[in-house]
């Protein structure tokens, strides 16, 4: 066991004047000292740059992108500039806690079966009445994340470490052709090649504000798909099909073929064990749920009697709210139609 690894902690910037420094001085207050700061801006318009090198310590690297290139293939740069035994993500907008470097770094080097690290963590949006703060908690156990990851992401991406040389290793990197999800591409591609999992503590402070980019939902939704057809390829199915060009499903046919093919899956891993066959139906029926919800304003009701049918409404059925607030809709736009015609 080397007693003091050195972590390279990567921080791309964006027009973060507001909430830089406040980042930056999470990580040189941690506990765990031997740390080397990567902050690489990534074209920012406004006083990120002024901030950054006002604070005075030794061991920060800013770097400029000769202009905005993005988010993964900003970090990407960050992996080849490292020079740590474990690279930590962290974004200019959250949070570190004082022993999240040192915990992580400790659990690394007692697991070495382990190639990816993150925790849970406390999302907080601060506005004009106080601060409204959520614990979110993920899960710990390695089969489940190794499981769900194929359709879900199980993982807080600014509180993650991972073990450089199994990116080496296995050449991975972030996609850039995916201007969202594209944490949930990689944590999915890291999980074939090593064990993952959440250290069972809060280490990350989450800021949620207007400019967060998970905003985009039509881009983060279009994203998203892609990496979840990614994952079928990878099961030998191919899905692509069943898409537009922007990534929503053709037509209800389509919805029903998805259902089929997750079936399969279901059905080829009695055989092969490959997942966890309980937190395989979970997150497969958490698929089926998502692309209801994204899909019913477009198909309707047909799509509400076709889900309810599927062998996913067995594991997660509609919620009460979920269903009441479905059925009110259509009900409503059934007589706006009735009146019309």
């Amino acid at each position: 066991m080397q007693l003091n690894p050195l972590v390279s902690v990567i921080i791309p910037v964006y027009n973060a004047e507001k909430y830089i420094e406040e980042a930056l001085l999470s990580i040189l207050r941690q506990t765990y000292t031997n740390i080397e700061i990567i902050i690489i801006d990534d074209g920012s318009k406004d006083e990120s740059e002024k901030i950054i090198k006002n604070i005075n310590a030794k061991n920060i690297q800013y770097v400029k992108n000769v202009k905005n290139i993005g988010v993964s293939a900003t970090r990407n740069r960050g992996f080849e500039l490292a020079k740590g035994k474990y690279i930590a993500l962290m974004d200019a907008d959250d949070i570190s806690l004082p022993t999240r470097i040192e915990k992580q770094v400790t659990f690394l080097e007692k697991h070495h079966e382990y190639g990816l690290v993150s925790s849970h963590y406390e999302s907080f949006r601060e506005h004009i009445f106080g601060v409204k703060r959520r614990i979110r908690k993920l899960s710990t156990e390695p089969e489940k994340i190794h499981t769900s990851l194929l359709f879900t992401n199980m993982l807080c991406c600014p509180s993650t470490m991972i073990r450089k040389e199994v990116l080496i290793k296995h050449d991975l990197h972030f996609d850039t052709s995916l201007q969202m999800a594209e944490d949930f591409d990689l944590w999915r591609r890291l999980s074939v090649v090593t064990k993952i999992t959440n250290i069972d503590e809060v280490l990350l402070k989450y800021r949620k504000h207007k400019n967060n980019s998970i905003k985009n939902r039509t881009i983060l939704d279009r994203d998203y798909t892609r990496v979840i057809i990614k994952s079928f390829k990878r099961l030998e199915i191919d899905i692509e099909e069943l898409f537009d060009d922007r990534y929503r499903l053709k037509n209800i046919e389509s919805f029903l073929k998805l259902n089929m093919y997750l079936e399969m899956v279901l059905e080829k891993n009695r055989t092969t064990q490959n997942y966890h066959p309980i937190y395989l139906e979970q997150t497969s029926s958490q698929l089926m749920h998502w692309m209801f919800k994204k899909h019913i304003k477009e198909f309707g009701y047909t799509l509400f009697s076709v889900y309810r049918y599927t062998h996913a409404y067995t594991i997660k059925p509609l919620s009460i709210k979920e269903s009441n607030l479905f059925l009110r809709g259509y009900y409503q736009a059934k007589q706006i139609l009735e009146r019309s015609s």
